[in-house]
């Protein structure tokens, strides 16, 4: 059969192969579109600040404001890692 055969049994039917194409296109999108999440990220992060090396009796509370910092900047990290 040559290919001259073949358009004019495409151009004949045109509605048929129109229809088949549709369908198929219209099944892949919703398979694609319906399927699992393909690719996910996670990322656990430590966070600390250094403790200051001094010590004296005005350094009472030196670790519980290294904690405090450290939520504050972990928090704050965490929002910049996200964007």
């Amino acid at each position: 059969m040559e290919l001259k055969a073949y358009g004019d049994v495409i151009r004949r039917r045109w509605r048929l192969v129109s229809l088949m194409t549709l369908g198929t296109l219209a099944i892949a999108i919703l398979l694609a579109l319906r399927g699992p999440t393909a690719y996910t990220a996670s990322m656990q992060l430590a966070i600390s600040v250094i403790p200051d090396p001094r010590v004296g009796e005005f350094f009472k509370f030196d670790s519980y404001y290294s904690v405090l910092t450290s939520e504050y900047l972990a928090d704050d990290l965490s929002e910049v890692l996200k964007s």
